[in-house]
């Protein structure tokens, strides 16, 4: 009897331990999710560029079409920004708009939206903005209330709608270190990492850019899903080894062909001219070109 009451003071002993260690783990876990959540809601702030970074490029960044942008590692923030996305409503009407996330950061659908609609030019200091009403919203994160809401955690970035938030048509990603293009549908692109020269060098005449330039999207679905294999395998224009997906490298110079199918087409420079202790990128960037936008049989 004695051994009998041993053995369950033992059990009763050890269950309580098991969940005492299960309360901690939980507590421990929820500690370190609020930490990845104030992280990234820190690091969201900085998806615009400081004044100080601004200031340093300001001579470059009087040219239309220009920018100076961070992307924050999809890895290490995509969670915390699901979370914070989720906790505001999205309407019913957005299953009207099945291509495009369509909501501003607030949730809601902007007056007077035309699908499909591509954004026009004002040429001013930062690059292209939206002036008609029809257009699709510029998206500032640097706004407070927009601070810590770009969809994928900041890890996207559109040079047409100069926006983070993914669903606009991004045209550049960063992911475990690699840039990417080609995000949905028969939507691709490739990128060219041309070592460590002067962004301000790089024209429409640069060797590496011509092919790139002259290169025509397919209007075919089966022909775009075919392209895509292509890129991702990697291949060459013309003698430019091109791919979907490139390693980031500090202080080098790349080109980017974006394709999104009815939304737009852009050539676009750009150089990582700073890499943080936690990988995420200071881009300094310039588009070179942008194209009519491509059309898309799926018959």
């Amino acid at each position: 009897m004695k051994r009998f009451y041993v053995a369950a003071t033992l059990l009763l002993l050890l269950g309580s331990l098991t969940a005492l260690a299960r309360t901690q783990l939980s507590e421990d876990q929820k500690k370190a999710a609020e930490a990845r959540r104030a992280e990234f809601k820190k690091k969201s702030q900085t998806l615009v560029a400081s004044e100080e970074d601004r200031a340093k490029y300001a001579d470059f960044l009087k040219a239309p079409h220009t920018g100076l942008i961070r992307l924050l590692p999809r890895e290490r923030f995509i969670t915390e920004a699901y979370v914070d996305r989720k906790k505001r409503a999205v309407p019913a009407t957005l299953s009207s708009f099945p291509r495009n996330d369509s909501t501003d950061l607030a949730g809601s659908v902007p007056a007077a939206m035309t699908p499909g609609r591509a954004p026009t030019d004002s040429g001013g200091p930062s690059g292209p903005t939206l002036t008609n009403a029809g257009d699709l919203p510029r998206v500032d994160p640097a706004q407070p209330d927009n601070r810590g809401r770009a969809r994928d955690g900041g890890a996207y970035y559109s040079f047409t709608r100069l926006t983070h938030e993914y669903g606009y048509g991004s045209d550049l990603s960063l992911e475990r270190g690699l840039f990417g293009v080609g995000f949905a549908g028969a939507d691709y692109g490739f990128i060219t990492n041309l070592g460590d020269v002067p962004l301000e060098s790089i024209t429409l005449d640069t060797p590496e850019a011509k092919p790139l330039a002259a290169y025509a999207p397919p209007k075919q679905e089966s022909d775009a899903r075919s392209e895509q294999r292509r890129f991702k395998m990697g291949a060459e224009l013309d003698g430019v080894t091109v791919k979907n997906r490139v390693p980031m490298q500090a202080n080098s110079t790349y080109l980017l062909r974006a394709i999104n199918y009815d939304q737009a087409d852009v050539l676009v420079a750009f150089k990582v001219v700073e890499i943080d202790s936690e990988g995420t990128p200071l881009i300094l960037w310039k588009r070179l070109k942008r194209y009519s936008t491509p059309p898309l049989s799926r018959n």
